[in-house]
């Protein structure tokens, strides 16, 4: 097993730099190109990093990384994410342990990860995957689950989610239900959806736009593609609040009325959808729970003894305006 001596050597600095690149440099300027060597050397090493203990010999408290959505702006632009990442600091900071944040877009070594508990992984990320498949810290993706038989994992129900959307969509008398949403590969919205059509209604590529961002821009976008294309549905399933309010800015400039013209049902629940005019109807995720999930399985006394655990996290549709349901109730 490697020891901080030999990563000292590898990398060509003194012992006690190893130990500020390991710590985080707090307090310490560090050139970035000396950080560089550091964490190649502890990569290329392997280097282990024991638990921190307290003066007792009991684990101290606990610090936990995080591998946040993308970047900082397109987390900042997108609630839901944003809200998983916040409700995760949360929980850690009720637990009196520490955290600290990278966006996965600015990682440049997980090798810097080593240094913590425990690693919390939000969204699709094959560079994390790969790089802790054989390192000996426990790792859990959240929003995903890359290799449920060797890390812990935290997914939505996505695919009841949008099977009840559909089904309340139907029940309203739709049978021209399109879909928008974002590239990802083997969405369960995406392929619950795919299921549904092909069997209630009969599915047409036509109405199938994955090709979004998950932002706002594309959600008009490929809206805008739909009215050009002169093959607008009576209803659409929106894979993702702020997809849905660029979808109904489109339909707005187009001269069309939701849900007069074309019903929407979106997905997430975020703050702002009961706040869109009309009201956004959407599937609610328990975002705010997924976080406290996420830690309480790391640092909380839930125990992994033989296997990683994988937690399956319910959504419910929530009716609002944008659906017309609550029109077609008052007889309007």
């Amino acid at each position: 097993m490697a020891t901080l001596k030999d990563v000292a050597e590898y990398a060509q600095v003194s012992q006690a730099t190893v130990s500020r690149v390991i710590r985080g440099g707090q307090g310490v300027s560090i050139a970035s190109e000396t950080r560089e060597r550091v964490l190649k050397a502890l990569e290329q090493l392997n280097y282990q990093i024991r638990p921190r203990r307290n003066n007792d010999g009991h684990p101290g408290t606990p610090r936990i990384g995080i591998v946040a959505f993308r970047n900082e702006h397109a987390e900042s632009t997108d609630p839901y994410y944003l809200s998983i990442r916040q409700s995760i600091e949360q929980e850690i900071h009720a637990h009196g342990g520490s955290v600290s944040i990278q966006w996965k877009d600015a990682v440049k070594s997980y090798a810097s990860f080593m240094n913590f508990d425990a690693v919390i992984v939000i969204g699709g990320n094959g560079e994390a995957e790969q790089y802790f498949m054989d390192r000996d810290i426990r790792v859990l993706f959240l929003d995903g689950s890359p290799n449920p038989e060797r890390y812990d994992s935290i997914v939505v129900d996505f695919e009841h989610g949008t099977e009840k959307a559909l089904k309340h969509l139907t029940s309203l008398g739709h049978t021209r239900i399109g879909y928008i949403g974002g590239y990802r590969p083997e969405d369960p919205r995406e392929l619950a959806y795919r299921k549904y059509i092909e069997k209630e209604a009969g599915f047409d590529d036509k109405l199938l736009r994955a090709s979004g961002d998950w932002s706002i821009h594309s959600g008009y976008e490929l809206v805008n593609d739909l009215i050009a294309e002169r093959c607008l549905p009576t209803a659409l399933f929106v894979a993702s609040d702020p997809m849905a309010l660029g979808a109904m800015r489109a339909l707005s400039e187009a001269g069309l009325r939701v849900p007069e013209d074309i019903a929407i049902v979106s997905c997430n629940d975020n703050e702002l959808a009961r706040f869109t005019n009309p009201p956004l109807t959407t599937v609610h995720v328990p975002t705010q729970a997924m976080g406290s999930i996420a830690v309480n399985m790391l640092v909380g006394g839930v125990i992994r003894e033989h296997c990683p655990l994988q937690v399956t996290v319910p959504t419910k549709l929530v009716i609002r305006e944008s659906c017309g349901a609550r029109k077609k109730q008052m007889g309007s």
